[in-house]
Order: C-alpha cells, then sequence, then structure tokens
C-alpha cells in the first residue's frame, strides 16, 4: 500500500513537473530541449559558362523570332491580327508603298478576313491578283472595261481568223 501511494505521488510531481515546463515555455524560461541548429541550403549558382550559354541561345531566340516575322506575309498577318492601336508601331518595311496604303485602307471587318486567310491566299493578294481574298478589295483596282460591244465582236472576229490561219499553217 506504501507504495501505491509513494508511485501516485511521484506520478502528480511528474505530471506537475511537465505542467510547470509548459507554462515556462510559453515565456521563452525553460521548456524542452533547446532546437537543432538548422543550416542554411546551399543553392546551386549557375557558373559563367552556363550564363554565357543561355545568352546565346536567348539571342539565337530573339534572331530566329525577328526572322519569321521580316517577311512581307508575316507583317501583313500580324498587322490585321493586331488591335488598332497597336498597328500604329508596326514596322511595315518589307512591303512597298502601294501594299502599305492597301493595307492601313482596309475597314476592321476587311482586316479580320486577311487575318483568316492562308498564305497562299494572302500572297496572291500583295501580288495584285484581282480577288484572292473574297470580301477584301484588290490591292490593284481592276479598270472598267470601256470597249464596246461592237469593239469585241470585229477583235472576236480577228482572233478567230488567227487562229484559223495558225490551224491551216
Amino acid at each position: 500500500m506504501l507504495r501505491a501511494i509513494i508511485h501516485a505521488i511521484l506520478s502528480a510531481m511528474r505530471a506537475a513537473g511537465k505542467g510547470i515546463d509548459w507554462f515556462l515555455s510559453i515565456f521563452g524560461i525553460g521548456g524542452g530541449a533547446p532546437a537543432a541548429k538548422i543550416e542554411p541550403e546551399k543553392i546551386g549558382l549557375p557558373t559563367l559558362d552556363e550564363l554565357k550559354r543561355v545568352q546565346e541561345s536567348a539571342r539565337g531566340q530573339q534572331k530566329a523570332a525577328d526572322l519569321m516575322i521580316s517577311t512581307a506575309l508575316a507583317q501583313v498577318h500580324s498587322y490585321a491580327c493586331a488591335r488598332p492601336k497597336a498597328r500604329l508601331d508596326m514596322n511595315l518595311d518589307k512591303l512597298n508603298l502601294d501594299q502599305t496604303i492597301w493595307l492601313m485602307k482596309l475597314s476592321e471587318r476587311e482586316l479580320s478576313l486577311v487575318a483568316k486567310a492562308t498564305d497562299i491566299r494572302l500572297q496572291a493578294a500583295l501580288d495584285g491578283d484581282a480577288d484572292p481574298i473574297d470580301g477584301v478589295r484588290p490591292l490593284v483596282e481592276p479598270k472598267p472595261d470601256t470597249t464596246s460591244r461592237f469593239t469585241k465582236r470585229i477583235l472576236d472576229k480577228k482572233q478567230q481568223r488567227v487562229l484559223y490561219l495558225a490551224e491551216a499553217a
């Protein structure tokens, strides 16, 4: 029995000691064991050679991007896709004067059609073909036909006679 009483007293003292340690640890006076030192993590910084390689790679990527948009087709497409305020600062140096004027005269609707056009149709438009992109006015306005029906009939007859003589020879 005495043994049980001593055991109970020792348990109570241990519990009280833990409570006191906890209470003192709140104020930073005592408490548990000191925390282990944390070593700062070493960061692997790149070497100068690695930095030079990254810079050269970035320069190469910039040159490739510049080449990609240095064609007339790319400039027209980027102009057509850009917002109106952004178009003011765009570089159109690959276009001749007629092409630049044509591009700047296009309406927003026509520019949206140009933006959707294929490269083949866009190149045809820049070359001055008649109606390569549906709904977009051509670079060179077609000249109105001023010949009369009578003149056309005479020209057709001459053409037929030339063909007839060529077949006979």
